[in-house]
This record gives C-alpha cells, sequence and structure tokens, in this order.
C-alpha cells in the first residue's frame, strides 16, 4: 500500500443499490469505516502536547493584529480546544475539482486554527520556501517535525485503516454482485 489516499470509485451509487437487498451489509461496512477513522482520530489527538511552545499563547489577543487569519489574530493554544476540533468527516467532498473526485468515505479533520498550525508548520510550500517563520518552526520542531498529529497518525495506521476499508468495500461489492445474479 502507498502512503497516499486511496480512491474507491462508485462507493455512493454501490452502498445506495445494496441499501434495496442487504442493509447489514450496508450498517457494517459503515461501521468498519467509522471504526478505522475513530481510531486514526484518537491516535492523532494523542500526539498534541500540553504546550506546543513555551511562547505560544493560551488566551486569545485583545489586540488582534488585522494582517493575521483575517483580522482573528494569532490563535490561542489550548490544548482542550485543540483535541476536541480533531474530528471525522463522512461528508462528501471534492478530493480533485479538475478532476472532479469526490470523498463519501471519510477523512480526519483539524477544525481549530491552533492545531492546523502545530500540524503543519514548517512543510514546504509549493515554491520549496519554508524561511518565514523559522524561530517558530524550530520551537514546533523539538516535539516533532511538520505532519505532527494527524499525518504522523496516517503515517503509522493508514495502511491498516486503508486495507480495512478496502476489504469491506470489496466485501458488499461481492454481496451486491450476487444478489444482482452476477458471480
Amino acid at each position: 500500500m502507498s502512503n497516499g489516499t486511496v480512491t474507491l470509485y462508485y462507493v455512493k451509487e454501490t452502498l445506495a443499490a445494496l441499501e434495496q437487498f442487504d442493509k447489514e451489509a450496508v450498517k457494517a461496512f459503515k461501521k468498519t469505516v467509522n471504526k478505522e477513522l475513530v481510531h486514526l482520530r484518537d491516535y492523532s489527538r494523542k500526539n498534541i502536547p500540553d504546550v506546543a511552545m513555551r511562547n505560544w499563547k493560551n488566551t486569545i489577543p485583545l489586540k488582534p493584529h488585522t494582517d493575521v487569519r483575517g483580522g482573528k489574530g494569532w490563535p490561542a493554544w489550548d490544548i482542550n480546544t485543540v483535541i476536541a476540533d480533531i474530528v471525522t468527516s463522512r461528508k462528501a467532498g471534492k478530493i480533485n475539482k479538475r478532476a472532479g473526485y469526490t470523498t463519501v468515505g471519510g477523512a480526519i479533520i483539524n477544525q481549530s486554527a491552533a492545531g492546523a498550525i502545530y500540524e503543519v508548520a514548517g512543510r514546504k510550500n509549493k515554491t520549496g520556501n519554508t524561511k518565514s517563520g523559522e524561530q517558530f518552526i524550530k520551537n514546533l520542531n523539538r516535539h516533532s517535525q511538520p505532519s505532527r498529529a494527524i499525518y504522523r497518525s496516517i503515517d503509522k495506521h493508514g495502511d491498516k485503516a486503508r486495507k480495512e476499508i478496502m476489504k469491506a468495500f470489496s466485501e458488499i461489492q461481492d454481496n451486491l454482485r450476487r444478489r444482482l445474479g452476477g458471480k
């Protein structure tokens, strides 16, 4: 398995068709997806430190910089918010806007600004530049390198999750084929 995204085609259509014949099989597939997503989410949450950095304030700024996050200023570090905002989602969304791929399988999302910054600060941008905020990034790197929570979880447990989801999807496809008289 690769560490990339696995694309399952016709999930929505397969589930809709199978639901007419076997609601329990559809439930079992969704249960497998949810179980794997929750496992990845929980492992991601364990990767969040009590204090991201010594100087990262845990209060919202009284006078936020207007040029930071649309005038909201730098986000406060609140471990409870960061952890709570790592969530699973089964909402359909675009994977590739040009190709029109959508996902209904699931995702793990870091909804907090502080958590998102902690997760990816120091990753190279499209130009390969990581110059901005060098000291900030060095301080965060004391915990670990970029991709510190969700990506780390997927690197460690993603192959198992992908295998389980693909196996469950293959089983429901086989079930649907049998129900429709195929082999």
